[in-house]
């Protein structure tokens, strides 16, 4: 999809988009926001580095779209000019996105949801043209890292927050018991000492370690 030069009637046939988009200054914390972020960055990279005019006009007007309207999905690579060969781990990789969606995932996990998004794109993007194997394999494990900081934040936000530990402590009135002693003597009996170190080991196991 890439124009055989970088030529000046290809910069205007495609510049107004690309010149919206250019000057997004995309904010917000919403999965959309992120998404725009992401597709601006993109089609900046494939305008400014790689002068590939049709898929940074085409990326532009997804970045504008995410910000304007919402609701802008991932590539679907059967619409792509892609090898077969190819086809069956890009579908499958896909599903696994549209899963982590289905989830709630663009509400529990914004960000990582839209970086997961934009490089699935670039990852097919560049599947398609099929002549740079490095840029094919970046974007690829860019993508499958993405999905993992993904689906590891949506397990974060779905975690319970525990709840305070709560510690009773006992009055001094619960604290106390009375141990008697045989008439006219001192010293403690056998049950009398039995008493004790049960009261004792009761009062640990309330928390109570000075006793």
């Amino acid at each position: 999809m890439m124009l055989a030069s970088g030529s000046a009637s290809a910069v205007l046939l495609y510049g107004d988009e690309m010149d919206r988009a250019r000057e997004m200054q995309p904010g917000g914390t919403s999965f959309d926001s992120y998404l725009a972020r992401e597709y601006r960055d993109f089609f900046l990279f494939e305008a400014d580095e790689m002068y590939d005019w049709i898929d940074a006009d085409y990326f532009a007007g997804k970045a504008l779209s995410a910000q304007e309207q919402g609701n802008v999905q991932p590539e679907d690579p059967a619409d792509w000019d892609i090898d077969a060969a190819h086809m069956p781990e890009l579908s499958s990789a896909r599903q696994d996105l549209l899963a982590a969606f289905s989830q709630g995932g663009k509400e529990k996990a914004p960000e990582a949801a839209a970086i997961a998004q934009a490089k699935y794109d670039c990852w097919v993007e560049q599947q398609e043209e099929g002549h740079q194997p490095t840029h094919i394999a970046a974007c690829r494990q860019d993508f499958i890292a993405a999905l993992a900081e993904f689906e590891d934040a949506m397990e974060t936000a779905e975690a319970p927050t525990p709840e305070p530990e709560t510690r009773i402590v006992m009055g001094e009135e619960l604290a106390r018991t009375i141990v008697y002693f045989e008439f006219d003597q001192a010293n403690l009996t056998p049950t009398g000492q039995t008493q004790i170190d049960g009261f004792v080991e009761k009062m640990k196991g309330r928390g109570l370690q000075d006793v």
